[in-house]
């Protein structure tokens, strides 16, 4: 694993924790269902990006990665 997927684990880890404060708070604050559709947001992201890494890890090209994602 690459540098850079390690990297997008850890960010990934972080938001999740992050989602999970931010949850409880719907309903109730008026910001938090746009911090949560933000953080959901970014986390469809940081997927597609990890996910990319890997495959140009295993060797594939730049456009094999980016077309099977």
């Amino acid at each position: 694993m690459s540098q850079y997927v390690a990297d997008i684990d850890e960010a990934l880890k972080r938001l999740l924790d992050l989602r999970r404060k931010v949850v409880p708070d719907v309903g109730v604050h008026d910001q938090a269902m746009e911090r949560l559709g933000l953080i959901q947001a970014s986390l469809a992201n940081l997927v597609k990006a990890r996910d990319q890494e890997d495959q140009l890890g295993k060797g594939k090209s730049i456009h094999d990665a980016l077309s099977q994602i």
